[in-house]
């Protein structure tokens, strides 16, 4: 007997009881991945914005509410909380603080949040082509650090 002398590939299918149990696996599988996107997406974050509105004019005339809200979802007090936001070209925009003169918030304690609010203007010395300028908001709560990107449109 040879190899060339059986017949067919030589693969047999499962019988139905294999193919119900791998049918029944990959439900499961699909389900738990619904159901941790479902809860990821309704987990609480620790660092959100608003924007009120995404358009500047290039003149300066106009402004924009930046509205920063951090959330301690950790099971200790953030003690050292530390704001930064930056444009990706420097003196493009102009971000100034409604709430505070300092980067620092006072502490949060588990579970509770900080709503910060900045004003956005574009900086007219600064020549400004109409077009996207993206901004970055970095968060530093004790060790923790979180990022979050957005761009305004810049019109003239």
């Amino acid at each position: 007997m040879g190899i060339y002398d059986s017949s067919g590939l030589g693969i047999k299918l499962p019988s139905k009881g294999v193919l119900y149990l791998i049918i029944a696996i990959l439900a499961i599988m699909l389900l738990w991945y619904v159901l941790n996107s479902a809860i990821n997406f309704f987990k609480p974050q620790a660092l959100q914005f608003k924007l009120s509105q995404a358009e500047l004019q290039a003149s300066g005339e106009d402004t924009s509410t930046l509205t920063v809200i951090l959330a301690n979802v950790s099971g200790e007090t953030k003690k050292n909380v530390n704001i930064e936001i930056s444009a990706s070209i420097p003196g493009t925009v102009l971000i100034n603080s409604k709430n505070t003169l300092y980067e620092t918030v006072n502490p949060i304690a588990k579970q509770e949040s900080r709503q910060i609010e900045y004003l956005l203007r574009a900086n007219p010395a600064s020549n400004m082509l109409p077009g996207n300028y993206n901004l970055t908001i970095k968060v530093k709560m004790d060790k923790e650090e979180y990022t979050k990107e957005f761009s305004v449109k810049v019109v003239k």
